[in-house]
């Protein structure tokens, strides 16, 4: 019965959501063409971190966005879609995220039940439905930032776009690698190169040390990536200070948090 429910709420929820945000992109367009004369009204503390985790979880945190190299105007409107999206589907989204958290605690439960033993076909059936479930809630959590991602994309340019893709699908905890379509090869010599480069920073004593890490890092990337690559991490390197500005400006503006009492 619980599973049943589950996926009624959900089918619910997913037929609801691209709808939603519609309503939103809408919203959200004609709040842009004000954005001049009137100010955000301020957000919440409990708001505002749920935008940011948004903004995590298609891969839009504030190096990707950075990494963009937005400009002022684009930085302010993708902060603005998204805020417009999560203000109308907070709800929506944390019936989804409950529906996921309790599907994963019955996998969790099922494989205890299983490890206490005995052996008993029936439990494997129950945690074959557990994880089917997980994989459904999984899968409509995924499919609510759908619309939501469309409406960002009309708002890059094709290279914009192009960046995105590569870090929605990229490698590497931060920039510049999450930047960049690496081979499994190009990984493994990386993650080298970057244990040899944590280690000698580690070690080092002085100044002169820490300078040599540093090279030493650099020239391991510049004989493990292609041209191509690095000339992605160049001109990253020089827009860096430019869109950092653009999207610290666009945070303090669209996310900005209302003054406690």
């Amino acid at each position: 019965m619980k599973s049943l429910k589950r996926h009624w709420r959900g089918m619910f929820v997913v037929c609801a959501v691209p709808m939603l945000c519609g309503i939103a992109w809408w919203h959200g367009g004609s709040e842009r063409t004000a954005l001049a004369d009137e100010p955000y009204d301020p957000l919440t503390r409990v708001q505002r971190s749920g935008i940011i985790n948004v903004l995590e979880e298609i891969s839009l945190d504030r190096d990707a966005l950075i990494a963009l190299n937005l400009s002022a105007e684009q930085a302010e409107s993708v902060m603005d879609t998204v805020r417009s999206w999560y203000l109308t589907n907070a709800a929506t989204l944390a019936t989804l995220q409950e529906d996921l958290a309790e599907a994963k605690h019955d996998v969790l439960m099922a494989k205890k039940v299983i490890a206490k033993g005995p052996a008993n076909p029936a439990n494997d059936a129950a945690l074959a439905v557990a994880r089917d479930d997980r994989a459904d809630a999984k899968a409509a959590y995924a499919s609510a930032f759908s619309s939501l991602k469309s409406s960002i994309n009309s708002e890059l340019t094709e290279s914009q776009r192009t960046t995105w893709t590569a870090i929605q699908s990229g490698w590497g905890q931060n920039m510049p690698l999450r930047m960049l379509s690496l081979s499994d090869e190009q990984r493994i010599a990386i993650s080298k190169a970057e244990r040899g480069y944590r280690w000698r920073q580690a070690a080092a004593e002085s100044d002169s040390d820490r300078a040599n890490a540093v090279s030493a890092r650099e020239t391991a990337w510049t004989q493990i990536l292609t041209e191509t690559q690095r000339s992605v991490i160049d001109a990253y390197r020089s827009y860096y200070a430019t869109s950092s500005a653009h999207v610290a400006t666009a945070f303090d503006t669209v996310l900005a948090v209302e003054e406690q009492g």
